[in-house]
Order: structure tokens, then C-alpha cells, then sequence
């Protein structure tokens, strides 16, 4: 509630990393070109800015404590920048600096990023595929996930919130399918998955405007 609103435009992601700081990603100005990265303490007191010219999108924290910031794109900037070539993305790892030490790259502009008990890394993105990189950023498996906007890991278990078809899909690590629920009488674009350390599962249904909870 003391976060200096007026300071954002569109904001994407948020985190809290082992130092109880946030992390927030947006975008701002006239026609949301400026994409930044803002580290805050506790209090809100700016400690870090930076800016990334690809657009930012949602952010999380790794086992390693390394902050994994999503980059996205837009279809206008994809068709300027690429012109019909093969669009890719990038999930920026960075230090508690924001100074990007590695990169996990992929086929297209990324969504999620999710971590196993093995500190093994998930990026969904726009292609319909999830990547997973081991711990030192080396990529060792990609699957075909249907449109995936959304990604939460819970007793190596991965969750991918399938946007288009209206459901969640469970997977294994090895990227094999187990089962799928939801509805859509119960979800409309799902973009957004988290799990607790109960097992309940929590979807944001961007369309319907609410969070069901299973």
C-alpha cells in the first residue's frame, strides 16, 4: 500500500527476493517504450533502475537467489524487428545488482519461468514449447506445451495454464503429460499459476476478471 504508484504505467511482474526487497518490471511512458526494472526495500525506498530496451515481463526469483527477469515482445514490434524471421526470446539472469550475468534463450518471446527441486530452470513461451535449462544456463529439454502463458512447479510437478484451450496441464520433469482440468465454464485465458506448499492451486482467469482456486 506505500508503493509510490505514480511511479508505473503497466506493471508486469513482481518479487520478493531472500532479502525481503522487491522487484518490479513495467512499462512506461507515451507509447510504453521505456522498460525497466525496479529493486525496492522493504519500505519502498528505491535501490536499483534499470532499463532493458525488449520489453519486460513478469520476473521471478531462483533457487540460486538470482533474479529471472522474462523478456516479451509485442506482435507490431516482432513484425518491425524480425520481418518475417523467427522472433526470439530471453529470460535475463541476473545478480542482486540487476547486472545481467547469463541469458536462457529460446525460440520466441518467453512468458514464465518456473525452477524444480533440482534448480533446473522451465521458460513457456510464445511458440507453444516450455525449455529447460540446468542450473549453469545450458538448455537440456524442450517439449511442446499448447499455448502457455503461465507456469508454477510444485513436487516436480510442473502446472502450465493453457491459455487457449481454457485448462491446466500437469506435466513431469521429462516434459511427458499427466493429466489436465479446468473448464471453461471455470477459466477464460488463464495467463497467470501459482502453487503453495499445500498443494492448492491458484489461476488468474484474465477474461472472467477472478482467481480459481482448485
Amino acid at each position: 500500500k506505500n508503493a509510490p504508484r505514480r511511479h508505473f504505467c503497466e506493471i508486469r511482474g513482481i518479487a520478493i527476493d531472500k532479502n525481503g526487497c522487491f522487484l518490479v518490471t513495467y512499462m512506461k511512458g507515451l507509447h510504453l517504450i521505456s522498460n525497466e526494472v525496479a529493486k525496492y526495500d522493504q519500505n519502498w525506498k528505491l535501490l536499483r533502475l534499470k532499463c532493458f530496451k525488449p520489453m519486460v515481463g513478469k520476473v521471478k526469483i531462483g533457487p540460486d537467489h538470482k533474479y529471472y527477469i522474462c523478456e516479451t515482445n509485442n506482435v507490431m514490434i516482432i513484425k518491425v524487428k524480425y520481418r518475417g524471421q523467427p522472433a526470439i526470446g530471453k529470460v535475463h539472469v541476473c545478480d542482486e545488482e540487476l547486472e545481467c550475468l547469463y541469458d536462457l534463450t529460446v525460440d520466441s518471446p518467453t512468458s514464465d519461468v518456473a525452477f524444480d527441486t533440482s534448480s533446473c530452470a522451465y521458460v513457456s513461451c510464445w511458440s507453444g514449447s516450455v525449455h529447460k535449462f540446468d542450473n549453469k544456463g545450458n538448455l537440456i529439454l524442450v517439449f511442446k506445451v499448447p499455448s502457455c502463458y503461465g507456469l508454477a512447479m510444485q513436487r516436480d510437478l510442473l502446472y502450465v495454464a493453457e491459455s487457449d484451450g481454457n485448462c491446466v496441464s500437469v506435466y513431469k520433469t521429462n516434459g511427458e503429460r499427466l493429466t489436465a482440468f479446468g473448464s471453461d465454464r471455470e477459466l477464460s485465458v488463464p495467463v497467470g499459476i501459482t502453487v503453495d506448499e499445500n498443494g492448492f492451486i491458484y489461476v488468474c482467469s484474465s477474461r472472467k476478471g477472478n482467481i480459481v482456486v482448485y
